[in-house]
C-alpha cells in the first residue's frame, strides 16, 4: 500500500492513515485539499484488493462537521521577531522582485525537504525492526526503493538550497542548523551526504 501512495506522491505530509482492519482489509483515510487529487488517490488504490479508501476532500469533510462543536478559545501570544537572515538577503538583494524569488524559491526547496524527511520519519515509525523481519524480499525491495527516493530528493534539494544561498555573504550551509537536521536524518536511515 505503501508504495502504491508513494508513487502518487500521497507519502509527503498529506493527511492519510493507513490501517489494517480486524477483516483484512487495509483503509485508507485521509482528508485531502482538492477533489482531483482525492480521486487521484482513489484511483491510485482501486485495483488493490482488499483495499478501502476513506478519503474526503476539505470541502466534503467541512460539509459534514458537527456544527455544534465548542471551538478552543484558548489564545496564544506570540511575540514577533525580525525573519531569520532578512538583512542579509535585503543587502544581497536590494530588488524586492528578486529578493521575493529568492525567498520562495528557498521556501519551495525547504518545504519539500520537510516532506520528505516526514515521509522516512513516518516509515521508520511503521517498520519497526519486527515489522522488517516479516516483509517478503519483494516488499523489502519495494520499501529500499522508497527510502532511495526519499533520500535522493532530500540529498538533491540540499544541493539545490546550497546554490541557491550561494550569494548570501558569510552564509556557510554546512554549518547550519537545517544541514545538521537533514544529515541526522540521512545518517539515520543510513545513508551520508
Amino acid at each position: 500500500m505503501y508504495a502504491v501512495l508513494h508513487r502518487v506522491s500521497a507519502d509527503l505530509g498529506e493527511q492519510i492513515a493507513v490501517h489494517s482492519a480486524v477483516d483484512g482489509e487495509i483503509e485508507v483515510e485521509g482528508v485531502i485539499d482538492s477533489d482531483a487529487r482525492r480521486m487521484q488517490i482513489r484511483d491510485a488504490i482501486a485495483g488493490i484488493p482488499y483495499a478501502k479508501a476513506e478519503i474526503e476532500s476539505i470541502s466534503e469533510a467541512t460539509a459534514h462537521r458537527d456544527v455544534n462543536l465548542p471551538r478552543s478559545t484558548l489564545a496564544t501570544l506570540v511575540e514577533s521577531n525580525p525573519p531569520l537572515l532578512a538583512e542579509r538577503i535585503k543587502h544581497s538583494f536590494p530588488d524586492a522582485n528578486q529578493r521575493s524569488k529568492f525567498v520562495n524559491a528557498s521556501m519551495f526547496l525547504c518545504q519539500d525537504d520537510s516532506a520528505h524527511a516526514w515521509a522516512l520519519n513516518k516509515l521508520a515509525d511503521r517498520y519497526t525492526p519486527q515489522n522488517l523481519a516479516l516483509l517478503s524480499a519483494d516488499e523489502n525491495f519495494k520499501l529500499h526503493g522508497i527510502l532511495a527516493d526519499h533520500i535522493a530528493a532530500l540529498r538533491g534539494d540540499v544541493g539545490h538550497l546550497q546554490r541557491q544561498l550561494g550569494p548570501l555573504p558569510d552564509y556557510d550551509l554546512e554549518t547550519s542548523t537545517a544541514s545538521a537536521v537533514t544529515g541526522d536524518l540521512l545518517s539515520a536511515s543510513g545513508a551520508s551526504l
